[in-house]
């Protein structure tokens, strides 16, 4: 499983450089970095019968993904042109994708997908607009460290897409929580602000009212389509109470039948990591019943004998 980013130049989203590089240095070997569409619609070609997680960090409308530029005219990633995001995670920190994201799960069969359902523009909205460079910087810096935490704590921690939707949400409320607890001087250490501003009490006064707004304005934008139980299998560790929960939550949750196929699949890791044997083989039966060419199964080499042991029990 990797975990593909596509992030193309792009005037109003280079303060994300710290999301990508965040993800390249902790994610290494597992991460790769796209910023061209047509290297994009390669990739995922590639890997169609894959399971991955693909971040958009790029700019977006309800219709569609704002890719690169070439020869001046912006590319537009539409439904049409994203089928091969079949049976993967989908992440779109872009603006209003939350229609995208659900044609893509009805049309394309993408497992989940993660996104806005509406404009998240990262402007403060304030009265007092000689505080807007300000407000703003500190802004998009809360927004880039909620998505690194979360991101992190999405996988480490084996939670689903609904969970990491209420994460990102979460961050950024204790961001501002942290904020009001400030005084000047870690203000402007933490956030890089003048040292003049922040010892400004109308300043400080419209940061505490206006910044909240905002960020309650981002976090009610969040949405997620598809299947919003499930959890990337590559990041499952081997900690057997984990692995049990787990088991247990895929055993009692419905999911659409065209999803069956993952259900099953996780189940078998699962059983498979836990020396159930017999489980995790009538399990693989299933998925690859489903889904025969799916290529995560290929990790498995149950022999013909355990199969067949199986059939008869």
């Amino acid at each position: 499983m990797k975990i593909i980013h596509f992030y193309p130049n792009s005037n109003g989203i280079s303060f994300l450089r710290g999301f990508r590089k965040h993800l390249t240095e902790t994610y290494d070997s597992n991460y790769k970095y796209i910023n061209k569409s047509e290297d994009l619609y390669k990739e995922l070609n590639i890997r169609e019968n894959h399971t991955d997680i693909v971040v958009f960090t790029a700019h977006g409308d309800r219709n569609y993904i704002i890719g690169d530029k070439i020869k001046g005219q912006e590319t537009r990633l539409t439904i049409d042109s994203l089928e091969f995001l079949r049976n993967s995670f989908v992440f779109a920190f872009s603006c209003s994708t939350g229609d995208l994201g659900k044609e893509l799960c009805r049309k394309h069969n993408t497992i989940s997908y993660l996104g806005f359902n509406d404009i998240i523009d990262l402007v403060v909205d304030t009265r007092e607009k000689s505080f807007n460079e300000e407000f703003s910087k500190i802004l998009k810096q809360i927004y880039n460290e909620a998505l690194k935490k979360s991101f992190d704590e999405f996988l480490q921690n084996n939670y689903s897409v609904d969970q990491f939707a209420k994460l990102i949400s979460l961050n950024l409320k204790r961001a501002y929580v942290t904020i009001l607890s400030m005084n000047c001087e870690e203000l402007c250490k933490r956030y890089n602000v003048n040292l003049g501003r922040a010892s400004n009490f109308k300043f400080i006064k419209k940061l505490h009212s206006d910044l909240l707004t905002t960020i309650d304005s981002v976090r009610s934008r969040i949405i997620v389509h598809g299947e919003g139980k499930f959890i990337p299998w590559s990041f499952i560790g081997d900690d057997v109470i984990k692995l049990r929960l787990i088991e247990k939550k895929l055993e009692n949750t419905e999911y659409a039948p065209e999803n069956e196929y993952y259900r099953f699949f996780l189940l078998t890791l699962i059983n498979y990591k836990l020396g159930n044997q017999s489980k995790a083989v009538k399990y693989f039966q299933e998925a690859s019943r489903l889904f025969p060419e799916y290529e995560p199964l290929r990790n498995f080499s149950f022999s013909h004998e355990e199969i067949e042991r199986d059939n008869v029990s």
